[in-house]
Formats: structure tokens, C-alpha cells, sequence
């Protein structure tokens, strides 16, 4: 009887309790953490891709994009013409005074009715001069011209045209277009802003991920193990009743099995707490995914762990990359804009103004239309002269502005310097991480290896009475918390590597996701599609 119940421990025993790596999640284990829920089934590039459609702060970091783009053609409105037009008609009765009684006819009072139209358009050219085209159109009626003329109702029109050109502060294309370019950079800055945002978020997702990964993969192990371990009890027990083994044997072996279900619960709670976190990315309520269990599709490819990365060429990727860097050195050209624009408004103001009109008069109102029209060479007037103005003590808010931008670009550019050594030393950490990571999980693995055979060993010296259950359980703890260092070790080195590919620009390419600054906001579907 003794030795049947000996075949039956040993066999129980035999069953290997450590996790493969190279195999899926077992789907029926992994069931048992949450009774009657539905098992969603999670790939690394299917939850990515929803994440980045569905999450709220991308596209409110996406929506600054459009906006700054709107903010770019608000700007370039200043070369929009703009169209005047004004009519009017007035009544005019009045008295003379003495004075205007001389150059009235002599008149006691003065009448008159006018009907008036303008009409002008102007604008701005890259240089900064300001144009303007008018016609002017009036007729008018009044006691002093039926006095004075043989009819009574006067017509006079007229052209006229302007030009004003600054030609030291405000002149040039740069200065022109200073504000228009300011906000190209604030476009590009956006841009940037919104791509370091994606990466961050396409590199939490993955952490999040592998991490699932490894806490599932836990919880596979563990409740293997528990299997095994409430097996052996019965066995035990059993063995125990006939004096086989002493009571302390079945004392230890239920203490295991406590210690195992309370590290299940732990690694449960875990589960919950990554599903929950990853519903948040995906902004969606939880209360939508109660009986929901999220299962993790993709296995690590752990011959990847041998590919090696140059410190000098993923320097110069992310050189070449790096969101951040490329803000720096936006903010570099915005702040040389900002010099060059202050340089110029430290110039005195000199502009060219000039102007040519016509007018046309008389009692016929297509004979002044035509002398308006410039064909009546004697009735066309000209201008042309010099504006010049300056601060008497040499523009003093110009120079403070422009010591200002001086100090902002210098800082600016310092910072591209003092960044530049910073990417090389976190190229050079997460590079020397990447490396330690893929040691350990070789280490671990070849430990794995090793307790799974000193188990097995123990197990034959079990077989002949050479060992006792306690060296048993021992050996087991030792092969779990060896597992859970392997399996930590997977998910910090496919961490790492997410990390590496972040710091060198190069996460996004990875991923084979394309920056999309369109498209509506797609966090209110019900739709979630995970596996593609």
C-alpha cells in the first residue's frame, strides 16, 4: 500500500511546473482568474493602433496642429486687399457771415444738396508698402453755383492713388512676414510636440503591455504549481494516516498552498490594475469591461535578445530624430526671427509717400467722369516726399527688446549644445541597460534551466527515501522565484528596447505607425478592434 501511494506522489510530481516562454498564455488557466468573464485576446500592434486612434490627450495635443494651422492663415491676411465703399447725400442751410457773405455772392445764407460715393480698395506688398486705389464720385446742387453759373448742380470725379513704402524700420520681406513665419514655427513646434507625444504614449502602451505579458505568464506558473502542490496534499495526507511521513510534512505542504493562492490573488489584482490602466489609454469605462479578461496574443521573440545597437549610429539617429532636439532647434529659428525682427524696429522710420489724382468738373456728368479718367492732362495732381522719424535718445524699447532676444537666442543655442551631450549619455544608459537586460534574461533562463533539474533531481532522491517533501517545496520556491526574475527580466528588456527606440526616434517607424495630423477623434466608438 506504501508503495502505491508513492507511484501516485511521484506521479503528480512529475508534471513540469515552469512556464515556456516560446508558448502562448494558456487560455483555460488564465479563465480561472475570473469565472464567467470573456477573453479578449490583445496584440501588440492591434492595441497600439487603438490607442493612438482613441486617446484623448493625442488628439487634444492633435487639435493643437489644426488650430496653429489656422493661426498660420490668420497671419497671412494682412496681404488680403480690402474693399471700402461709402455713399451718402447731405443738406446744408445756413447763414452768411460777413466773411463768407464776400466769397458766397453776397448771399445772406447758404444752401446746398450733395450726394457723394467713394470707393477704394488697399493692401500690403511683401516689402511692406501699403497701396490704395479710390474713385470718388459727387454731385451737388446749390444757391451758390445757380448764382454764380448758368446752371445749378455741379458733377466732379475723380482717381486717386496711393503708395507708401517704408524704407528702413518695416521694410523687407522678413520683417513683412515675421508674424506669418512665427507662426510656421509654432505650426512645426506643434507638430513636434504632437509626435513626442506619440511616441511617449506608443511607449507606455508597450510597457503596459509587456508587462501584462509577464504578470499572465505569472499567473500561469503559480496556478500550475498550486495544482500540483494541492496533488501532493492529498498524497500526502494520505501518507501521513498510515505513519509514512510525519504530520509536519502536511502542515508544510498546506502552508505552500496558501502562500501560492495568496501570491494568485496579488497577481490578479495586478491583472485587473493593467487592464484598467490600458482601458484608460483607451478611454473607455471600465464599467463596459467588468467580465472582460484581456489575454495577451504576442510571445517575445527571445533570439531578438541577440541584435546589438551602435552607440554611435543610434546617436546619430536620434541627432537626426529625436522630437525634443528637433524642438530645440525649432525654438532656436524662432528666436532668431525674433532678433532679426527686433534689429529692424531699433531703425529710425523713413518711408516714401507719394500719390497721383485726377478730378473731373462740370455741369455734364460724363464730361467730368472723362477728366477723371486722366484725359484732360491739365486736371491730374502728383505728390511724392520723404517721412522721417526717430526717438530723440535712440529708441530705447527697441534696444531693450532686442538685448532681450540676443539673450533668448544664446540660451536657446546653448541648449541645443547642453542636449545634444545629454542624448549621448542617455543613448549610452539605455544601451548599457538593453545590454544588462539581455544578459540577465540569459542568466535567468540558463537558472531556470538549472532548479528545473535539481527539482527533477530532488524528485528521483524522493523516489528512493532519500529526501523529504520540505527539500521538495524548497526546490519549487527556488524554480518560481526563478521564473518570476526570467519572466521580469523578458519584460524589462522588451521595455528597454521600446525605451532605446524612443530616445533614438526611431519607436515610431518600429511600430510601422505614420503621423496623421487629420482625421475626427474616434475615442467615442464602441468598436475596438485589438488584434489587427
Amino acid at each position: 500500500m506504501y508503495n502505491k501511494y508513492i507511484i501516485v506522489l511521484l506521479v503528480s510530481m512529475s508534471i513540469s511546473v515552469h512556464a515556456s516562454i516560446e508558448e502562448s498564455i494558456d487560455k483555460s488557466l488564465l479563465a480561472g482568474s475570473c469565472n464567467g468573464c470573456e477573453l479578449v485576446e490583445l496584440s501588440l500592434n492591434g492595441l497600439v493602433n487603438e490607442v493612438v486612434k482613441r486617446n484623448f490627450e493625442l488628439y487634444s495635443e492633435k487639435s493643437k496642429v489644426e488650430i496653429s494651422e489656422h493661426k498660420i492663415g490668420i497671419e497671412e491676411g494682412i496681404f488680403e486687399p480690402k474693399f471700402q465703399a461709402s455713399a451718402g447725400i447731405s443738406r446744408t442751410n445756413v447763414p452768411n457771415s460777413a466773411d463768407q457773405r464776400v466769397s458766397r455772392g453776397f448771399q445772406d445764407s447758404y444752401s446746398d444738396r450733395t450726394r457723394s460715393f467713394d470707393t477704394s480698395i488697399s493692401g500690403l506688398i511683401d516689402t511692406g508698402g501699403e497701396w490704395k486705389v479710390g474713385f470718388t464720385d459727387q454731385k451737388k446742387r446749390s444757391n451758390l453755383i445757380s448764382e454764380t453759373q448758368d446752371y445749378d448742380t455741379e458733377y466732379s470725379d475723380g482717381f486717386n492713388l496711393s503708395f507708401k513704402q517704408p524704407l528702413l524700420k518695416g521694410m523687407g520681406k522678413d520683417v513683412t512676414h515675421a508674424k506669418i513665419n512665427m507662426a510656421k514655427i509654432g505650426n512645426n513646434i506643434n507638430k513636434t510636440e504632437y509626435k513626442n507625444k506619440l511616441m511617449g504614449l506608443v511607449a507606455t502602451t508597450i510597457r503596459l503591455y509587456w508587462r501584462l505579458y509577464g504578470t499572465e505568464k505569472l499567473y500561469e506558473s503559480w496556478t500550475k504549481t498550486l495544482t500540483i502542490s494541492e496533488q501532493q496534499l492529498e498524497n500526502i495526507q494520505l501518507l501521513a494516516q498510515y505513519g509514512k511521513i510525519p504530520e509536519t510534512e502536511v502542515l508544510e505542504a498546506r502552508s505552500s498552498i496558501i502562500e501560492k493562492r495568496t501570491e494568485l490573488m496579488s497577481l490578479k489584482t495586478r491583472i485587473d490594475e493593467i487592464k484598467n490602466q490600458l482601458l484608460s489609454l483607451l478611454n473607455v469605462s471600465n464599467s463596459a469591461f467588468t467580465s472582460t479578461l484581456f489575454l495577451v496574443k504576442d510571445i517575445p521573440n527571445i533570439g531578438q535578445a541577440s541584435e546589438t545597437f551602435s552607440i554611435d549610429e543610434s546617436y546619430q539617429k536620434a541627432i537626426k530624430n529625436l522630437p525634443e532636439l528637433q524642438l530645440a532647434e525649432l525654438r532656436v529659428a524662432s528666436k532668431r526671427l525674433e532678433q532679426k525682427y527686433n534689429e529692424n524696429q531699433l531703425l529710425p522710420e523713413l518711408s516714401l509717400d507719394s500719390g497721383l489724382s485726377t478730378l473731373g468738373l462740370s455741369n455734364i456728368q460724363n464730361n467730368a467722369r472723362f477728366c477723371s479718367a486722366g484725359r484732360c492732362n491739365d486736371q491730374v495732381s502728383w505728390n511724392v516726399g520723404l517721412n522721417f522719424e526717430m526717438p530723440i535718445y535712440g529708441n530705447t524699447q527697441a534696444k531693450e527688446n532686442l538685448a532681450i532676444s540676443k539673450i533668448n537666442l544664446k540660451n536657446s543655442e546653448l541648449a541645443i549644445e547642453s542636449f545634444e551631450k545629454e542624448i549621448y549619455n542617455v543613448i549610452t544608459t539605455k544601451i548599457e541597460q538593453l545590454k544588462i537586460e539581455k544578459y540577465k534574461l540569459e542568466q535567468y533562463r540558463e537558472e531556470v534551466r538549472m532548479k528545473a533539474e535539481l527539482l527533477d533531481i530532488e524528485r528521483q532522491k524522493m523516489r528512493l527515501g532519500k529526501s523529504r517533501m520540505r527539500n521538495i517545496l524548497e526546490y519549487e520556491d527556488k524554480l518560481m522565484s526563478t521564473e518570476r526574475k526570467w519572466l521580469s527580466s523578458i519584460v524589462n528588456w522588451k521595455v528597454s528596447e521600446a525605451l532605446l527606440l524612443k530616445a533614438t526616434g526611431d519607436l515610431l517607424v518600429h511600430q510601422n505607425i505614420d503621423l496623421d495630423f487629420s482625421g475626427d477623434y474616434q475615442g467615442n466608438s464602441e468598436n475596438l478592434n485589438l488584434l489587427k
